[in-house]
Formats: C-alpha cells, sequence, structure tokens
C-alpha cells in the first residue's frame, strides 16, 4: 500500500492513488460509524444501478481510517467563475446528467436521513470559539425549518454533488465518489445543497448558472422550492466548512 501520490486533500482527509486503486485516508476524529455509512452508501448505490467505484476494503492504518476503492481513470469535471461560459455549462450540464441520474433512483433502504444537524466528527460541535455565539442554535433552526420538506421523499440524494465528486472517465461515462452525505428526500433538497456547494468551491456565478440549467433541465422542481431549502441545505453544510465557508453559510441561514 503506497502513499505517495495524492490526488485531493480536504478537511482532516486525503485521498491517494495507489496503482489501480484510491485510498481515502480519514483522520482519527471521524468515528468509525461515519466511515462505515460511506462504505455501505457507496455500495447501496453502486447496487441500485449507479456508475459508482467498486469497494474494496474499509479498514485501518494506525490510527487512520481508510476507504479504499478501484480508480476511475478520468478527471473530475472542475469549473468556476474564471472559466469561459460554454465551459462551465458543458461541465454543469455533466453535473446534472449525474445529478438527475441519482436523484431518479429510489433510495435503498439502508440509507437513513439524519435526525438532527450533521456533525460526523467524534471532536467538536456545530459551534466552536471561531464562529458565532449563537451559531449553534441559528444552525439548528435551519435545519429543522426545512427537514421535513427534504425529508419528505424517497429518493436517493448525494448531499455532497460538487463538480470535484464527479469523475468524467477515459471512456465519456460519469462515475460519483463521496457517498459520505447520502440520504432519501427529495430533489429539490438535494439542489439547494449542490448550489451551496457551487457557490462555496465555484464561486457565485457558476452557482447561480447552475441554478438556472437545473430548472430548464428538471421541469418538475420549482425555482421557491428549491431556495426555500437554502437555509436547511446550508445547516446540512455547516459542519464540514472552514471559517470563510461558514460565515456565508449563516448569512444564508438568518
Amino acid at each position: 500500500m503506497q502513499f505517495d501520490r495524492i490526488i485531493s486533500v480536504r478537511n482532516n482527509r486525503t485521498v491517494f492513488r495507489d496503482g489501480e486503486l484510491c485510498i481515502k485516508v480519514l483522520e482519527d476524529d471521524f468515528p468509525a460509524s461515519f466511515v462505515l455509512s460511506e462504505a455501505t452508501n457507496m455500495v447501496a448505490a453502486a447496487e441500485a444501478g449507479l456508475n459508482v467505484p467498486k469497494l474494496r476494503e474499509v479498514n485501518l492504518h494506525g490510527n487512520k481510517r481508510l476507504i479504499t476503492y478501484d480508480y476511475i481513470v478520468g478527471s473530475p469535471i472542475l469549473c468556476s467563475d474564471r472559466d469561459d461560459a460554454d465551459f462551465r455549462a458543458q461541465r454543469l450540464n455533466l453535473l446534472i446528467d449525474a445529478q438527475l441520474s441519482i436523484n431518479g433512483t429510489r433510495c435503498p433502504e439502508c440509507i437513513r436521513n439524519p435526525r438532527t444537524v450533521p456533525n460526523f466528527r467524534s471532536t467538536g460541535t456545530a459551534c466552536t470559539a471561531h464562529d458565532e455565539p449563537n451559531a449553534a442554535d441559528i444552525v439548528q433552526i435551519a435545519f429543522n425549518s426545512g427537514k421535513h420538506a427534504a425529508f419528505a421523499g424517497d429518493k436517493l440524494c448525494h448531499g455532497s454533488l460538487a463538480p470535484e465528486n464527479i469523475i468524467l472517465s477515459s471512456g465519456g461515462e460519469l462515475y460519483v465518489i463521496d457517498w459520505a452525505y447520502a440520504y432519501p428526500g427529495t430533489p429539490e433538497s438535494d439542489a439547494a445543497i449542490c448550489c451551496l456547494m457551487l457557490w462555496l468551491t465555484c464561486g457565485e456565478q457558476t452557482a447561480r448558472e447552475y441554478f438556472e440549467l437545473y430548472l430548464k433541465r428538471n421541469v418538475s422542481c420549482s425555482s421557491d422550492a428549491i431556495t426555500t431549502l437554502l437555509p436547511f441545505a446550508a445547516s446540512m453544510l455547516y459542519n464540514r466548512e472552514n471559517a470563510a465557508g461558514k460565515k456565508l453559510l449563516l448569512s444564508i441561514m438568518k
């Protein structure tokens, strides 16, 4: 097992390539239940017929937990506000292709929705020393206000559908990774989360363009249904973000 080629680095998790495998290394403050849940979600999504890298194993390396799965030859469909508008539109349409496929799938029974604000870390809370004093209350209220509408459906929602989590393979197929935050719910809620993730990672203009494209392609979803769920979506993302991201999400929840 080699850890010499880094593919991506996120908050307290790093993905390495080892030949034909990817190894996601999570720091020891991620509980075992989080890691096993992500692995279960990957397998369930694959068994539902979606393009998901094959899970190979879940194990320990020292105090760190590892998820190993097949490496997909290709590249993530990255885009940002700095890119050409036509290029952004092409990439966003690929994202929506994957999203419509996921949200058109009935959620496997083994994937459950969170009962409270997602905080999958064994240490820390929604409110840290760097947050506003009443941040935890704001986040919980936003979650409570939208959870019934968001979880009313039985469709598979990815919960973390950013361009970096969609791989365009060398054969032209789309593969979706990072299933840690999947849940059963409504497509509108997943679209709201995706919109905010694009804002955080790609820029506000890219998020707005996604919103318009999504409404054109999924005529069963309304603008109001998605925008109403933006505070809820912000609560779902809050504990994953750094200080700058949390500041933006809090402004949406207030």
